[in-house]
Protein backbone atom coordinates (compact mmCIF):
# COMPACT_ATOMS: atom_id res chain seq x y z
CA UNK A 1 0.00 0.00 0.00
CA UNK A 2 1.45 3.34 -1.07
CA UNK A 3 1.93 5.66 1.96
CA UNK A 4 0.17 9.03 1.85
CA UNK A 5 2.30 12.12 1.34
CA UNK A 6 3.31 14.02 4.46
CA UNK A 7 0.66 16.60 5.52
CA UNK A 8 -2.17 14.83 3.68
CA UNK A 9 -5.33 14.54 5.90
CA UNK A 10 -5.89 11.06 7.27
CA UNK A 11 -9.25 9.30 7.15
CA UNK A 12 -10.61 8.71 10.68
CA UNK A 13 -10.51 5.13 11.90
CA UNK A 14 -13.80 3.11 12.01
CA UNK A 15 -15.66 5.65 9.82
CA UNK A 16 -17.60 2.77 8.17
CA UNK A 17 -16.98 0.21 10.87
CA UNK A 18 -17.81 1.58 14.33
CA UNK A 19 -15.95 -0.12 17.14
CA UNK A 20 -19.20 -1.36 18.91
CA UNK A 21 -19.91 -5.02 19.51
CA UNK A 22 -21.83 -6.42 16.53
CA UNK A 23 -24.20 -8.42 18.75
CA UNK A 24 -24.99 -5.33 20.83
CA UNK A 25 -25.62 -3.34 17.69
CA UNK A 26 -27.98 -6.03 16.38
CA UNK A 27 -29.81 -6.11 19.71
CA UNK A 28 -30.27 -2.34 19.64
CA UNK A 29 -31.69 -2.56 16.14
CA UNK A 30 -34.13 -5.31 17.13
CA UNK A 31 -35.22 -3.36 20.21
CA UNK A 32 -35.79 -0.23 18.16
CA UNK A 33 -37.87 -2.11 15.58
CA UNK A 34 -39.82 -3.75 18.39
CA UNK A 35 -40.61 -0.41 20.02
CA UNK A 36 -41.74 1.05 16.71
CA UNK A 37 -43.96 -1.98 16.03
CA UNK A 38 -45.41 -1.87 19.55
CA UNK A 39 -46.18 1.84 19.24
CA UNK A 40 -47.69 1.34 15.78
CA UNK A 41 -49.79 -1.60 17.01
CA UNK A 42 -51.10 0.38 19.98
CA UNK A 43 -51.95 3.34 17.78
CA UNK A 44 -53.79 1.22 15.20
CA UNK A 45 -55.62 -0.83 17.85
CA UNK A 46 -56.84 2.36 19.54
CA UNK A 47 -57.82 3.79 16.16
CA UNK A 48 -59.70 0.59 15.23
CA UNK A 49 -61.57 0.64 18.54
CA UNK A 50 -62.55 4.26 17.95
CA UNK A 51 -63.66 3.82 14.33
CA UNK A 52 -65.35 0.39 14.58
CA UNK A 53 -68.59 1.63 16.19
CA UNK A 54 -69.01 3.98 13.23
CA UNK A 55 -69.01 1.15 10.68
CA UNK A 56 -72.57 0.94 9.25
CA UNK A 57 -74.40 -1.88 10.99
CA UNK A 58 -75.81 -3.10 7.66
CA UNK A 59 -72.26 -3.96 6.55
CA UNK A 60 -71.72 -5.96 9.70
CA UNK A 61 -75.08 -7.73 9.35
CA UNK A 62 -74.40 -8.58 5.70
CA UNK A 63 -71.15 -10.33 6.66
CA UNK A 64 -73.05 -12.84 8.85
CA UNK A 65 -76.42 -12.99 7.11
CA UNK A 66 -76.17 -16.77 6.77
CA UNK A 67 -76.13 -17.93 10.39
CA UNK A 68 -74.82 -21.51 10.50
CA UNK A 69 -76.65 -22.47 13.70
CA UNK A 70 -79.45 -25.01 13.92
CA UNK A 71 -82.68 -24.14 15.74
CA UNK A 72 -83.75 -27.21 17.75
CA UNK A 73 -86.32 -25.31 19.84
CA UNK A 74 -88.23 -22.77 17.70
CA UNK A 75 -90.78 -22.06 20.46
CA UNK A 76 -87.99 -21.30 22.91
CA UNK A 77 -86.34 -19.04 20.31
CA UNK A 78 -89.64 -17.20 19.90
CA UNK A 79 -89.92 -16.73 23.69
CA UNK A 80 -86.35 -15.42 23.92
CA UNK A 81 -86.87 -12.99 21.05
CA UNK A 82 -90.14 -11.78 22.57
CA UNK A 83 -88.37 -11.13 25.86
CA UNK A 84 -85.58 -9.26 24.02
CA UNK A 85 -88.13 -7.16 22.12
CA UNK A 86 -90.01 -6.34 25.33
CA UNK A 87 -86.81 -5.32 27.10
CA UNK A 88 -85.70 -3.07 24.24
CA UNK A 89 -89.16 -1.52 23.88
CA UNK A 90 -89.04 -0.43 27.53
CA UNK A 91 -86.04 1.82 26.91
CA UNK A 92 -86.57 5.46 25.98
CA UNK A 93 -85.62 5.72 23.18
CA UNK A 94 -85.61 2.02 22.18
CA UNK A 95 -82.23 0.65 21.02
CA UNK A 96 -81.56 1.23 17.34
CA UNK A 97 -79.94 -2.08 16.41
CA UNK A 98 -82.25 -5.11 16.03
CA UNK A 99 -81.30 -8.21 17.99
CA UNK A 100 -81.85 -11.86 17.10
CA UNK A 101 -81.65 -14.44 19.90
CA UNK A 102 -81.05 -18.16 19.43
CA UNK A 103 -81.03 -20.97 21.98
CA UNK A 104 -78.26 -23.43 21.19
CA UNK A 105 -77.86 -27.01 22.38
CA UNK A 106 -74.87 -26.69 24.72
CA UNK A 107 -74.76 -27.65 28.39
CA UNK A 108 -72.07 -25.07 29.24
CA UNK A 109 -73.99 -22.23 30.95
CA UNK A 110 -73.15 -19.22 28.82
CA UNK A 111 -74.43 -16.45 26.60
CA UNK A 112 -72.61 -14.26 24.15
CA UNK A 113 -73.17 -11.49 21.66
CA UNK A 114 -71.53 -11.57 18.28
CA UNK A 115 -71.61 -9.85 14.90
CA UNK A 116 -74.82 -8.95 13.12
CA UNK A 117 -76.86 -8.37 16.27
CA UNK A 118 -76.90 -12.08 17.16
CA UNK A 119 -77.17 -13.26 20.76
CA UNK A 120 -76.68 -16.93 21.54
CA UNK A 121 -77.99 -18.45 24.77
CA UNK A 122 -76.98 -21.97 25.74
CA UNK A 123 -79.52 -24.45 27.04
CA UNK A 124 -77.32 -24.96 30.12
CA UNK A 125 -77.83 -21.33 31.11
CA UNK A 126 -81.54 -21.98 31.65
CA UNK A 127 -80.59 -24.29 34.52
CA UNK A 128 -78.66 -21.44 36.18
CA UNK A 129 -81.58 -19.03 36.58
CA UNK A 130 -84.85 -19.47 38.44
CA UNK A 131 -86.81 -16.52 37.10
CA UNK A 132 -87.39 -14.52 33.96
CA UNK A 133 -85.67 -11.61 35.73
CA UNK A 134 -82.42 -13.57 36.09
CA UNK A 135 -82.53 -14.55 32.42
CA UNK A 136 -83.45 -10.99 31.41
CA UNK A 137 -80.31 -9.65 33.12
CA UNK A 138 -78.09 -11.93 31.04
CA UNK A 139 -80.01 -11.15 27.86
CA UNK A 140 -79.98 -7.39 28.52
CA UNK A 141 -76.22 -7.56 29.17
CA UNK A 142 -75.64 -9.14 25.74
CA UNK A 143 -78.00 -6.62 24.13
CA UNK A 144 -75.83 -3.94 25.71
CA UNK A 145 -72.74 -5.34 23.99
CA UNK A 146 -74.53 -5.19 20.64
CA UNK A 147 -75.88 -1.67 21.12
CA UNK A 148 -72.38 -0.48 22.06
CA UNK A 149 -70.95 -2.23 18.95
CA UNK A 150 -68.53 -4.24 21.09
CA UNK A 151 -68.37 -7.29 18.73
CA UNK A 152 -67.20 -5.28 15.71
CA UNK A 153 -64.75 -3.35 17.91
CA UNK A 154 -63.15 -6.56 19.19
CA UNK A 155 -63.03 -8.08 15.70
CA UNK A 156 -61.51 -4.91 14.23
CA UNK A 157 -58.75 -4.89 16.83
CA UNK A 158 -58.05 -8.56 16.17
CA UNK A 159 -57.89 -7.88 12.43
CA UNK A 160 -55.43 -4.99 12.93
CA UNK A 161 -53.13 -7.16 15.01
CA UNK A 162 -53.43 -9.96 12.47
CA UNK A 163 -52.63 -7.58 9.60
CA UNK A 164 -49.50 -6.30 11.34
CA UNK A 165 -48.43 -9.82 12.19
CA UNK A 166 -48.95 -10.85 8.55
CA UNK A 167 -46.86 -7.87 7.41
CA UNK A 168 -44.02 -8.89 9.71
CA UNK A 169 -44.11 -12.62 9.03
CA UNK A 170 -45.16 -12.51 5.39
CA UNK A 171 -48.41 -14.39 6.08
CA UNK A 172 -51.16 -14.00 3.49
CA UNK A 173 -54.62 -12.70 4.30
CA UNK A 174 -54.24 -13.57 7.96
CA UNK A 175 -56.30 -10.62 9.13
CA UNK A 176 -59.15 -11.28 6.74
CA UNK A 177 -59.16 -14.96 7.61
CA UNK A 178 -59.36 -14.00 11.26
CA UNK A 179 -62.19 -11.54 10.71
CA UNK A 180 -64.42 -13.56 8.44
CA UNK A 181 -63.51 -16.88 9.97
CA UNK A 182 -64.72 -15.74 13.37
CA UNK A 183 -67.76 -13.91 12.11
CA UNK A 184 -68.83 -16.82 9.93
CA UNK A 185 -68.67 -19.21 12.83
CA UNK A 186 -70.33 -16.83 15.29
CA UNK A 187 -67.43 -17.37 17.61
CA UNK A 188 -67.76 -16.08 21.17
CA UNK A 189 -65.78 -12.88 21.53
CA UNK A 190 -63.78 -11.85 24.55
CA UNK A 191 -64.71 -8.38 25.66
CA UNK A 192 -62.53 -6.33 27.97
CA UNK A 193 -63.50 -5.38 31.51
CA UNK A 194 -64.66 -1.89 30.61
CA UNK A 195 -67.01 -3.38 28.03
CA UNK A 196 -68.36 -5.85 30.61
CA UNK A 197 -68.97 -3.15 33.21
CA UNK A 198 -70.67 -0.89 30.66
CA UNK A 199 -72.92 -3.77 29.50
CA UNK A 200 -73.85 -4.55 33.14
CA UNK A 201 -74.86 -0.95 33.76
CA UNK A 202 -76.86 -0.91 30.53
CA UNK A 203 -78.62 -4.13 31.58
CA UNK A 204 -79.54 -2.73 35.00
CA UNK A 205 -81.08 0.33 33.35
CA UNK A 206 -83.00 -1.94 30.98
CA UNK A 207 -84.32 -4.15 33.82
CA UNK A 208 -85.36 -1.12 35.85
CA UNK A 209 -87.19 0.30 32.85
CA UNK A 210 -88.96 -2.99 32.06
CA UNK A 211 -89.78 -4.42 35.51
CA UNK A 212 -89.63 -1.27 37.64
CA UNK A 213 -86.91 -2.92 39.77
CA UNK A 214 -83.73 -4.98 39.33
CA UNK A 215 -84.52 -7.90 41.64
CA UNK A 216 -82.99 -11.08 40.26
CA UNK A 217 -80.22 -9.26 38.40
CA UNK A 218 -77.54 -11.19 40.30
CA UNK A 219 -79.22 -14.61 39.97
CA UNK A 220 -77.00 -16.01 37.25
CA UNK A 221 -73.80 -14.62 38.73
CA UNK A 222 -74.63 -16.07 42.15
CA UNK A 223 -75.03 -19.43 40.41
CA UNK A 224 -71.58 -18.98 38.90
CA UNK A 225 -70.01 -18.42 42.31
CA UNK A 226 -71.95 -21.33 43.83
CA UNK A 227 -70.46 -23.57 41.18
CA UNK A 228 -66.93 -22.27 41.60
CA UNK A 229 -65.84 -25.46 43.32
CA UNK A 230 -67.67 -27.44 40.69
CA UNK A 231 -65.64 -25.60 38.06
CA UNK A 232 -62.48 -27.09 39.54
CA UNK A 233 -63.94 -30.57 39.39
CA UNK A 234 -65.82 -30.25 36.12
CA UNK A 235 -63.66 -27.94 34.02
CA UNK A 236 -65.20 -29.03 30.78
CA UNK A 237 -68.57 -27.60 31.79
CA UNK A 238 -67.61 -24.40 33.56
CA UNK A 239 -64.04 -23.50 32.67
CA UNK A 240 -64.85 -21.60 29.47
CA UNK A 241 -67.46 -19.56 31.28
CA UNK A 242 -65.19 -18.45 34.09
CA UNK A 243 -62.39 -17.65 31.66
CA UNK A 244 -64.61 -15.27 29.71
CA UNK A 245 -66.18 -13.66 32.81
CA UNK A 246 -63.29 -12.94 35.21
CA UNK A 247 -65.13 -10.31 37.26
CA UNK A 248 -67.86 -12.46 38.74
CA UNK A 249 -67.51 -11.41 42.39
CA UNK A 250 -66.87 -7.80 41.48
CA UNK A 251 -69.94 -7.82 39.27
CA UNK A 252 -72.11 -9.33 42.00
CA UNK A 253 -70.96 -6.64 44.40
CA UNK A 254 -71.82 -3.92 41.88
CA UNK A 255 -75.21 -5.48 41.18
CA UNK A 256 -76.05 -5.88 44.86
CA UNK A 257 -75.27 -2.22 45.45
CA UNK A 258 -78.18 -1.48 43.13
CA UNK A 259 -80.56 -3.91 44.87
CA UNK A 260 -81.23 -2.43 48.35
CA UNK A 261 -82.75 0.77 46.99
CA UNK A 262 -85.15 -1.30 44.94
CA UNK A 263 -86.51 -3.31 47.91
CA UNK A 264 -88.16 -6.69 47.52
CA UNK A 265 -90.22 -7.15 44.40
CA UNK A 266 -91.90 -10.07 42.70
CA UNK A 267 -89.91 -11.96 40.12
CA UNK A 268 -91.61 -13.41 37.07
CA UNK A 269 -91.35 -17.14 36.27
CA UNK A 270 -89.54 -18.29 33.17
CA UNK A 271 -91.78 -18.36 30.08
CA UNK A 272 -93.30 -21.88 29.68
CA UNK A 273 -91.38 -22.63 26.46
CA UNK A 274 -88.12 -22.02 28.33
CA UNK A 275 -89.09 -23.51 31.69
CA UNK A 276 -89.89 -26.90 30.18
CA UNK A 277 -86.29 -27.12 28.92
CA UNK A 278 -84.78 -26.74 32.40
CA UNK A 279 -83.60 -29.74 34.36
CA UNK A 280 -85.77 -30.33 37.49
CA UNK A 281 -82.77 -31.03 39.70
CA UNK A 282 -80.81 -27.97 38.50
CA UNK A 283 -77.18 -27.91 37.31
Amino acid sequence: MTPLPDGNPRVPEHINNPPQNALLEFGSLVAMVGLVMAALTLLLVLLAGFLAPHIPFRWEAAAVSDVPVSAPWPQADAALNQLADDLMASMDPPPAIPVQVRLIDMQIPNAFATLGGHVLITRGLLDSVTSENGLAMVLAHEIGHIQHRDPIAVLSRSAVIGLLWAAVTGGENFAMQTLFGQSGGLTALRFNRDMERRADQYALEMLAAHYGHVQGADEFFQAMVAHQSLADQDAGRWQALFQSHPLTRERIKALQQALPAQGEAERRPLPPALHKLTRPEGP
